[in-house]
């Protein structure tokens, strides 16, 4: 039905994965395209078909080229960030097709809430991706995007509160390549601020390399010995309640040493689509379906400032928001219209997350008309070019018949 789809979308180079909440259960589920080594991933790829407009995507495509049907477009998302039009256009067309592992009937417009996590986040990236949703009529506020330890920190703290009494730790292996992580709860302060934070990588790269990803023999068993040394002295710092296991490397069990040390007085999960249900509970989170204001996250997309004004309301004095901590930067918009009292500039209050930074900033505003006081009423927009570069743009916006606006707009780039 219109609307009610409420969803989390993984989307890396090599494929996508799609997490829907069941409302019975209240939990993410995800969508399966398949029963084989590939389960709930979908190859980012697509295929057009000679003489057709169609094209084909996913599994289907991989099948098609392998028969001599066409030829495979991948790598859709960097190709995209390029700014390549057609390369939008195209992966466009892949998320809409692939929002049929949910529900073959799906249309964008039939969307409550999506979140995409991506492994990692840049400019370029966003664009990319920001565009391609607007050409699917996505509108942008239904729309959240975070990156792979966000989607971590939301994953874990939806679950079992013993899970997470201690640290936590990530192990992702993509092929031959893991990255490690931990993330830890501050509960000293509140709301309780939690980080993730990476810890190390391994490379495993035996001499010959016609071995890379084999699971037997003796270089599996030098890889457990590797993964179990380095396990031992990342451990062996603090307590961790649990830990989770992700990534197409850990398919195979090459790692029974490992994972003895590993179980002993911590509870271990493996699967390969924790990021996804992650983003899916932030979906949920957006629409008031999960946590409550008890954890801020902080990853380093973050912004640790808020941003805002003193104004006069019924004669009083008092803090107005304009920006708020804990907000991703790429996320963070603010906006307000008000009346100048008394000065020719705007005055704002920028205050560190944990108040030991305080700042006024005076923002001249030059050309302004000539007015009666509080009779100039102006626009205050915010956005972000970075996590501590904002800019700021002011119009003049006039006041009634008596005052039209001048029509002038000032902009000014502030580093927090």
């Amino acid at each position: 039905m219109a609307g009610e789809w409420i969803l989390g979308y993984e989307l890396t180079k090599w494929y996508a994965q799609i997490s829907c909440y069941n409302p019975k259960t209240k939990e993410p589920e995800s969508a399966d395209p398949s029963m084989g080594l590939s389960k709930f991933q979908i190859p980012a790829v697509l295929l057009r078909l000679p003489g057709s407009e169609d094209c084909l995507y996913g599994q289907e495509a991989v099948k098609a080229a392998a028969q001599g049907a066409g030829i495979l477009t991948d790598n859709l998302l960097c190709r995209a960030a390029q700014e390549d039009a057609r390369a939008v256009e195209e992966l466009s067309l892949f998320i809409r097709k692939s929002l049929r592992t949910v529900n073959t009937g799906i249309r964008p417009e039939d969307i409550r809430r999506i979140t995409f996590t991506l492994p990692q986040i840049t400019k370029e990236i966003l664009r990319a991706l920001y565009n391609a949703l607007a050409l699917l009529k996505i509108p942008e506020d239904r729309v959240g995007i975070q990156d792979y330890r966000e989607s971590f920190y939301t994953y874990v703290m939806h679950q079992k509160q013993e899970l997470r009494s201690y640290a936590v730790a990530l192990f992702r292996c993509e092929k031959n390549l893991m990255k490690c992580y931990e993330l830890v709860i501050h509960k000293k302060s509140f709301p309780k601020v939690v980080t993730v934070t990476k810890t190390g990588e391994i490379a495993f790269l035996p001499e010959d390399k016609t071995y890379l990803g084999y699971a037997g023999g003796s270089y599996a068993k030098e890889k457990d010995q590797k993964f179990a040394q380095f396990a031992q002295n990342m451990l062996r710092t603090k307590i961790y309640s649990s830990i989770y296991l992700t990534g197409d490397g850990f398919d195979e069990p090459w790692f029974p040493e490992t994972l003895k040390f590993l179980c002993r007085g911590r509870r271990v999960f493996s699967g390969r689509n924790l990021f996804v249900k992650g983003a899916c509970y932030r979906s949920m989170e957006e629409l008031e379906l999960g946590l409550g204001t008890e954890f801020l996250y902080m990853g380093q997309h973050k912004i640790t400032y808020n941003i805002g004004m003193e104004v006069l309301r019924n004669g009083k004095k008092e803090y107005f928001g304009i920006i708020s901590a804990g907000v991703n930067w790429y996320e963070a918009k603010g906006s307000c219209e008000f009346l100048l009292d008394g000065i020719n500039g705007i005055e704002l209050l920028i205050q560190s997350i944990d108040r030991a930074d305080i700042r006024k900033i005076l923002i001249p505003l030059e050309g302004l008309p000539a007015r009666p006081n509080r009779t100039t009423r102006l626009r205050l927009s915010v956005a972000f070019d970075a996590v501590r570069e904002c800019q700021l743009t002011a119009e003049d916006v006039g006041f009634g018949e008596w005052y039209p606006s001048s029509g002038k707009v000032w902009t000014e780039r502030l580093k927090l």
